[in-house]
């Protein structure tokens, strides 16, 4: 019988970080930022998901492009603006 390990998971050097206002880096949490624009959604009485869904892999793939170019991290608040500004152009200045 062949003994098949798992391959090892191993950090990747591509993780795309944010830079809080205080200096800190840290890595970009999709799962958060879904749940906090879902949360968002439902204060201002959008119940569907994908909105969040959507905006959501729409930063992920930008914060990856702009990881690719540059190789530093992002400041949080132009991810910030950048949810903003998608929520804007998509008519939800609500949420």
């Amino acid at each position: 019988m062949q003994n098949i390990s798992p391959p090892m998971i191993r950090m990747a050097s591509d993780t795309v970080l944010l830079r809080d206002r205080a200096g800190h880096d840290r890595p970009f949490d999709p799962g958060g930022l879904r749940a906090d624009l879902f949360r968002c959604c439902r204060a201002a009485g959008v119940r569907e998901s994908w909105l969040a869904e959507h905006i959501t892999g729409a930063v992920a793939d930008l914060l990856a492009q702009r990881h690719d170019e540059r190789r530093e991290p992002v400041s949080a608040a132009e991810t910030d603006r950048m949810v903003v500004r998608m929520l804007l152009d998509a008519g939800y200045e609500d949420v």
